[in-house]
């Protein structure tokens, strides 16, 4: 799925004047919107020079902006939304321009912004043990991108479950009891925050902290999973909670992954060879 769909393009051309080769083109008809305001703006915000970088020499202002949104780089797309919008708000002030439309596109782009953002967060760590995880990943990026946090819980609560045992199983933790049952998320969490701080894993109080409250954020969140995701026939987490709940579980993901990283290398720099 594209990062941005037709009809989303669409409006951004409709609010921000995109046509003919312009931007702001209700405002350059006036001669109170040039390149050079592009210019500085994509500067700003993407790191940029479109009168200095071979890619964009050439490019009409209108060409500028759709190579950017083109790119599939998340953080210039987002950032270039941000500051066509900062900058919308600001000239409206002195060159006021407002359709009935303006007002529904403006929020969609609002709207934009915040699922690419999320999108820049989706770092899901490595998981080698189990079959069929790049179509769970595939599953989670695509809701994310689709701004439908409430489709990725049960999904993304899966992945966690997957990758919480196989780094459990590289430190030789038990992953089930005695009798075969598998444990819970919170209860492999509760082990590896374990293991964590027996082995000095952390460097400073604050992180020690973090770990300890794994615990209870995976044991929240098993319940969420399973009271209101998809999982079961449930009322469903509304938006804005399921978006926190994924960003606060993706942001412990990869805290997680970090640690193990930061242990491969220290390993790495202790062997003798």
């Amino acid at each position: 799925m594209a990062l941005i769909s037709f009809i989303e393009k669409q409006t951004l051309k409709r609010l921000f004047g995109i046509s003919g080769g312009y931007i702001f083109k209700y405002w350059s008809d006036q001669n109170k919107y040039n390149k050079n305001i592009t210019h500085d703006i994509i500067l700003e915000t993407c790191g940029i020079d479109i009168y200095n970088d071979s890619d964009f020499l050439e490019l009409s202002q209108e060409k500028c902006f759709n190579k950017i949104i083109e790119s599939n780089n998340l953080v210039n797309i987002a950032n270039l939304l941000e500051g066509f919008c900062r900058y919308f708000e600001f000239a409206m002030a002195e060159y006021p321009y407002w359709n009935p439309e303006d007002e529904q596109d403006y929020s969609v782009v609002k709207s934009i912004i915040e699922r690419l953002r999320i999108s820049e967060s989706v770092n899901l760590p490595e998981i080698q043990q189990y079959k069929n995880i790049e179509m769970l990943t595939q599953d989670i990026e695509h809701n994310i991108n689709n701004n439908t946090p409430e489709l990725v819980l049960d999904r993304l609560h899966t992945y966690s479950t997957m990758y919480l045992r196989e780094t459990c199983d590289k430190h030789n933790l038990p992953i089930a009891d005695d009798k075969g049952n598998k444990y819970a998320i919170n209860i492999l969490a509760a082990k590896l925050k374990n293991y964590y701080i027996e082995n000095n894993f952390c460097q400073s109080e604050f992180s020690e902290l973090a770990i300890k409250s794994m615990i209870s954020l995976f044991e929240k969140f098993n319940d969420i999973r399973n009271s209101n995701s998809f999982a079961h026939p449930n009322d469903i987490l509304g938006k804005a909670e399921a978006e926190y709940v994924v960003k606060s579980m993706l942001s412990t993901l990869q805290f997680i992954m970090k640690i193990e990283e930061a242990n491969d290398i220290f390993l790495f720099e202790e062997l003798p060879f």
